[in-house]
């Protein structure tokens, strides 16, 4: 990354931070100012992408949204092995209301190499708000036969919503009662199946049934309260 590349776009922030310092006669403040480089040239290559990603975070909350784009797609451009970038870039178009290229966004930041949890479960969210339940059934599935019982919990949890979502009761009823086997602690599987239960007319005692306690193992189901 070249700094010429973010001095010329965070420039601005020197214009900024030297507002208070002009009066309305502000000929001799003028003058008196140091002939440097803008602010940004001073920072190294890191505190630089930083202040950028603040910036396009700045123009999103206060909606100048375009101004915020023009950031992210240098950010994305310029660093493509980071991932904030693309962060945003969900972001922006959520802000915009482009749901499709959201998930064609949030796609991309779950295939990077920084990716963590928190993207797979921004695109499998993401995913099932746009129809796709296939893609966020194969991330939870993922989740359900994790080593780390607090995920496979949420797998399983999750499996149940997309199951619902396809009107599955029954599959959806085994992934709650599966999560609630693994953390009859967990609130949200608990609430789910109340759901499920009041949905079927039954009636809820939200325990799980002894004969159903064993998880599912080998088998693809999909998968209201996701964690």
């Amino acid at each position: 990354m070249r700094q010429g590349i973010w001095v010329a776009l965070l420039g601005p922030v020197w214009m900024l931070s030297g507002c208070s310092a002009l009066t309305s006669n502000s000929d001799d403040t003028r003058r008196s100012l140091p002939d440097k480089p803008p602010l940004a040239e001073n920072l190294d290559q890191a505190e630089q992408y930083k202040l950028a990603v603040d910036m396009a975070s700045y123009y999103l909350n206060t909606g100048e949204t375009e101004r915020a784009y023009t950031v992210i797609e240098r950010l994305v451009e310029r660093s493509p092995e980071r991932i904030e970038g693309i962060r945003l870039l969900v972001d922006y178009y959520l802000a915009v209301n482009d749901q499709d290229m959201a998930v064609v966004a949030a796609k991309e930041a779950y295939k990077h190499t920084e990716a963590t949890d928190r993207d797979a479960s921004r695109l499998a969210r993401l995913s099932l708000l746009n129809q796709q339940p296939e893609t966020a059934r194969e991330i939870y599935q993922a989740w359900s036969k994790s080593d780390d019982s607090t995920l496979q919990t949420k797998g399983l949890n999750n499996l149940g919503i997309v199951a619902m979502s396809q009107k599955r009761y029954d599959l959806a009823r085994r992934y709650f009662e599966n999560a609630l086997a693994l953390d009859p602690l967990s609130r949200k599987a608990r609430n789910n199946l109340k759901l499920l239960n009041a949905m079927q007319g039954s009636v809820d005692t939200a325990e799980p049934s002894q004969s159903e306690r064993e998880p599912l193992t080998g088998q693809r189901g999909e998968g209201h309260e996701a964690d």
